[in-house]
């Protein structure tokens, strides 16, 4: 199965999400709050991510949180989160590459007993489309999984659209993931995800999630995901400089 450790699914629900603002920048930092409610037992998280980008990320007629993607700006990054009741910390560290067309990500995620690794190689086939192949492997699967994916981010009329569509395989089961992302402006964005995880009798897993500009520099998200009777709510913030 893929990502078995509590912590680190949620570690990367954490990350996944932030906005922008109206104006360029270099480097971001995000806190998170999130609550995992399962049969009248909450948990509590907090977590942190720093980016910074290698060179400038302009925004100028893009929808402002896919301009670093659309611009193929490269980035290191780190993140943190704990959890409260689990008494858990996960830490890690990792990096976008970006040379020509051809696209190269790896993280490295750890917490006392798990490490694992995960990678991303791919191509855009043409602007705002890419399509990649990967690797994730470590102490958190049981076998290491291979993920193949698209994104794909475009105008519609006067609005775009982000849309992600991801397989990943094992020796066990086929899962698949699906995003989109409707931005009403540049900067406000509605978007509904959707998971099959292939296990046997699980029921699909569903969500939403809604970002929005406040004033510069600051965005905020919030993201809802309900799986087999358990209910995930992340709130995060982001400042852009």
């Amino acid at each position: 199965m893929k990502k078995t450790s509590l912590a680190l699914t949620m570690t990367a629900l954490l990350a996944a999400h932030g906005s922008a603002y109206a104006s360029d920048y270099r480097s971001e930092a995000s806190a998170t709050f999130g609550q995992i409610n399962y049969q009248n037992n909450d948990e509590n998280t907090f977590g942190i991510d720093l980016k910074m980008n290698l060179e400038r990320v302009r925004t100028k007629n893009r929808p402002l949180a896919e301009a670093a993607f659309l611009g193929h700006n490269s980035n290191i990054n780190a993140n943190y989160a704990q959890f409260n009741k689990a008494k858990v910390e996960t830490r890690g560290f990792g990096g976008e590459f970006w040379v020509n067309d051809f696209f190269f990500a790896g993280n490295y995620q750890m917490t006392e007993e798990n490490n694992d690794i995960n990678a991303r190689f791919g191509v855009a086939l043409y602007h705002g489309l890419l399509v990649y192949a990967g690797l994730d492997t470590g102490d958190s699967y049981d076998t290491d999984a291979m993920t193949y994916g698209l994104k794909y981010v475009t105008s519609v009329g006067n609005d775009f659209i982000n849309f992600e569509v991801s397989m990943t395989d094992n020796e066990e089961v086929s899962s698949y993931n699906l995003i989109t992302d409707y931005y009403f402006t540049r900067d406000i964005a509605f978007g509904i995800r959707a998971t099959d995880t292939g296990v046997e009798d699980a029921d699909p897993i569903y969500g939403a999630g809604f970002r929005a500009f406040i004033v510069p520099p600051v965005s905020v998200s919030l993201e809802y995901t309900r799986d087999n009777g358990m209910d995930t709510y992340v709130f995060t913030g982001v400042t852009r400089f």
